[in-house]
């Protein structure tokens, strides 16, 4: 069970496990795979989805800057 484990990049869980294992005509339950795996302390690691959350190619127009850091204009509600 261990080599099933490490030649899969230490990332299978007990199914994938227990499936691999049968297919080598080696009958085991799942939950004792999972008792095997926490008494020697295998743990799978799970490799995460890469997610794309920005969208960097737009390119939005500028507002026009009407204020030109004129901040107290001469007469009110003018810029």
């Amino acid at each position: 069970m261990q080599s099933a484990f490490n030649a899969n990049n230490k990332c299978y869980g007990n199914h994938r496990l227990m499936t691999t294992l049968r297919a080598k005509s080696i009958n085991v339950g799942r939950y004792k795979i999972r008792r095997i795996m926490r008494d020697l302390n295998i743990k799978p690691a799970w490799k995460r989805k890469f997610v794309n959350i920005t969208d960097n190619k737009h390119n939005p127009p500028a507002a026009d800057n009407l204020v030109n850091h004129e901040f107290n204009p001469c007469i009110p509600n003018r810029a």
